[in-house]
């Protein structure tokens, strides 16, 4: 049995570019994913983001009352090194 990873090749031959999925690291996670990321539970996630703790942008349609929920990744990924303990 072959243990070679596949490769997958253009029309010419050449090694095709890694999909975007592959490639592009998420900058927004929703609140699960966010949760799950970071190990904060939901709620604390959620009380953070109402003191402004980390930053988290709304979207929704126009005269819609909800929307999706967005937490900046950089921002929960500073909120954590800030309160880590240095050992």
């Amino acid at each position: 049995m072959n243990m070679k990873s596949k490769t997958h090749h253009n029309v010419q031959g050449a090694p095709a570019a890694p999909s975007q999925a592959e490639s592009i690291e998420a900058e927004f996670l929703r609140v699960p994913a966010a949760a799950k990321y970071s190990g904060l539970s939901r709620s604390h996630l959620y009380e953070l983001l109402k003191t402004g703790a980390i930053k988290s942008a709304c979207i929704r349609r126009r005269g819609a009352l909800r929307g999706v929920r967005l937490v900046f990744r950089d921002s929960l990924t500073n909120f954590i090194l800030k309160h880590s303990s240095a050992e």
